[in-house]
């Protein structure tokens, strides 16, 4: 199956317009999340080159049709939603890092608490005992 015609596979100037003053505004979004501290850092680093990379391809959209041909895609638009897909899974795969992180970061908390806590009570019930025995 052979490929349509560039021209074709062209955005018009109101689609593009649309697709990048989304793209801006996502961006602006995340550093606003990133400034009231919703957002930490390093996860919004993720996020940023996303809405950078679709300004990027909005705007040079000679970039999209190549990485369409580099897919084999007959469309942009098909390249566009498998790189979705793909940042969605990248995603998926970051947040389960830290998650896992944080549980055995949760785990370890725990155990130390429950020590703690033990300690806490052999020193208040020897406290307990000598003033009992000062008695």
């Amino acid at each position: 199956m052979n490929p349509p015609p560039t021209d074709a596979l062209r955005l018009t100037t109101h689609q593009q317009l649309v697709v990048v003053i989304l793209s801006i505004l996502l961006l602006l979004f995340i550093v606003y999340l990133v400034r009231r501290r919703a957002i930490r850092e390093e996860y919004s680093i993720l996020w940023l080159a996303a809405g950078i990379f679709i300004v990027i391809a909005t705007v040079f959209y000679d970039v999209t049709i190549f990485i369409a041909r580099l897919f084999g895609a007959v469309a942009p638009t098909t390249a566009v939603f498998s790189l979705g897909i793909l940042f969605l899974v990248v995603l998926n795969i970051q947040m389960t890092v830290v998650l896992s992180r944080q549980t055995a970061q949760i785990n370890r908390m725990t155990r130390e608490l429950a020590l703690l806590s033990e300690r806490l009570e052999q020193v208040e019930g020897k406290q307990e005992g000598e003033i009992k025995s000062q008695k």
